[in-house]
C-alpha cells in the first residue's frame, strides 16, 4: 500500500470515528431531552410505557412472586390497549370485576379452579372469559339470580398450585362450589426424568424469578420508539418470567408411562377432600384439546390428556362428585380454538355455555336462587 492509500486508509476511519463520536453525543442528546420531557413535563398515566424499568409500578406484570405458591396473579393489574382495559385483576388478585373477601348475604359464589386455560388467556376482554361468561349464562339462560362466578385460574399452574391456591386463597371466598379443570400443565410436569419425578414437582417446577430486563430497555428513546402501536404500560406481553424447568426427554410416550399421573390423581383428590370438609360442593370437568392443532396433536400429550380425563372420571367415582365430560362435549374444530388448548372467544362462550348447562342440569345450585 502505497503513500496514498495508507492516506486514505486512515482518512475512512477517521470520518467513522467522528460519525461514531457524533451519532453517540446525538444519542445522549435525545435521551436527556427525552428523559426531561417525559419525566417532569408529560402525564404519567399515558406515557407510563416509556419509563425506564425501575420506576414501573408493581403492579404492570400480571404475575408476583408469592411465599407458597411460587407465583401468583397481581392484585390491581391492568393493562390498556387501544384504549381497551384488558386482562385486569381485582384488588385480591382475581381476573374479574372487584369482589369481596367477605361473600355478601344471599350470595351463590361459585369459584373455578385451574391454570391458563380458565384465566382464558386467550381471550383479551375480561367480560368474555370462560368465568364471567358463565355467570352471565346462568343468570340470563338458565334462570338463576345472585349468583358470583370468581376467576381463580392461573396462568402455568398444575393440579399442585390449585391445592395451595384453594388452601390458602379460594377457603377465604367462603365459595359455595368450586369448578376443577386440570390436564395440560400436569401433563408437562410429567415429562420430566423419572428420577426426578416425585410429590413435591421440583422435577418440573423451579422457584419464581423476576423477569429479565433486556439493557435497551434503559434507554427512553429506545422504548418510544419501540412502542410507539402499544397503548399499555410495560407488561409482561413484553417481559415473562421463568416458571417452569420441565423439558421433554428423547422418548415422551415412555417418560409418560415411566411417570404416571398418581400426583396429578393426590392433588385433585386433596382438594376435593377440603372442599367437602368445608361444605363446598365441587364439580369436576375432564380436559378437552383440539387435537388438530398446537402441541395437542403429538401423541404423548394425547396420552397424557386421555391420563387426566381418566383419573377425573375415577376421582368423581371414588367420591361422588359430578363429573362433566367436557372432552365429550367441546368440538375440536379449530373455529373455536386458538393452539388446540386455549380457546378463541368463541370457544370461549362455548365452554361457558355448556358449563352453566351441566352445573343446571346436575342442579349444583339450589333452586331457592331460580327466579
Amino acid at each position: 500500500m502505497g503513500p496514498y492509500g495508507v492516506k486514505k486508509f486512515r482518512h475512512f476511519y477517521v470520518n467513522l470515528a467522528i460519525i461514531a463520536l457524533n451519532t453517540a453525543i446525538l444519542f445522549a442528546g435525545l435521551e436527556f431531552i427525552a428523559r426531561i420531557i417525559l419525566f417532569d413535563i408529560a402525564p404519567e398515566n399515558k406515557l407510563l410505557r416509556f419509563k425506564l424499568p425501575q420506576e414501573w409500578p408493581k403492579t404492570s406484570l400480571s404475575l408476583s412472586p408469592h411465599p407458597y405458591l411460587s407465583y401468583s396473579t397481581t392484585p390491581n393489574y391492568f393493562n390498556y390497549n387501544n384504549g381497551r382495559k384488558e386482562f385486569s385483576h381485582n384488588s385480591l388478585g382475581y381476573r374479574g370485576l372487584e369482589t369481596t373477601l367477605k361473600k355478601q348475604t344471599g350470595i351463590f359464589r361459585i369459584v373455578t379452579l385451574g391454570g391458563s386455560t380458565t384465566y382464558t388467556s386467550g381471550v383479551p376482554e375480561n367480560s368474555k372469559t370462560y368465568p364471567a361468561l358463565l355467570e352471565k349464562e346462568l343468570k340470563e339462560k338458565f334462570g338463576f339470580h345472585n349468583i358470583e362466578v370468581i376467576n381463580a385460574g392461573v396462568p402455568g399452574y398444575t393440579s399442585w398450585e390449585s391445592l395451595i391456591n384453594f388452601q390458602f386463597r379460594v377457603l377465604e371466598l367462603d365459595p359455595d362450589l368450586i369448578i376443577i379443570y386440570h390436564g395440560t400443565n400436569d401433563t408437562h410436569a410429567r415429562l420430566v426424568p423419572p428420577s426426578a419425578y416425585h410429590g413435591d414437582n421440583l422435577g418440573s417446577r423451579k422457584h419464581w424469578e423476576n423477569p429479565a430486563i433486556p439493557f435497551w430497555e434503559q434507554s427512553v428513546v429506545i422504548r418510544f420508539f419501540s412502542r410507539l402501536k402499544i397503548s399499555s404500560p410495560p407488561s409482561d406481553r413484553d417481559f415473562t418470567g421463568a416458571k417452569t424447568a420441565f423439558q421433554s426427554g428423547p422418548n415422551p410416550l415412555q417418560t409418560l408411562k415411566a411417570n404416571p399421573p398418581v400426583y396429578f390423581k393426590r392433588n385433585i383428590s386433596s382438594i376435593v377432600a377440603i372442599a367437602k370438609q368445608n361444605n363446598i360442593g365441587v364439580m369436576l370437568a375432564t380436559w378437552a384439546s383440539s387435537s388438530n392443532l398446537g402441541y395437542a396433536n403429538l401423541a404423548h400429550y394425547k396420552a397424557g390428556f386421555s391420563d387426566t380425563v381418566n383419573v377425573i372420571k375415577e376421582i368423581g367415582s371414588q367420591y361422588s362428585v359430578p363429573v362433566f365430560n367436557f372432552h365429550e362435549k367441546m368440538p375440536e374444530d379449530g373455529k373455536y380454538w386458538i393452539d388446540g388448548i386455549h380457546v378463541n372467544e368463541r370457544g370461549s362462550a362455548l365452554k361457558a355455555h355448556l358449563f352453566a348447562r351441566f352445573i343446571s342440569e346436575e342442579k349444583l345450585v339450589s333452586e331457592k336462587f331460580k327466579k
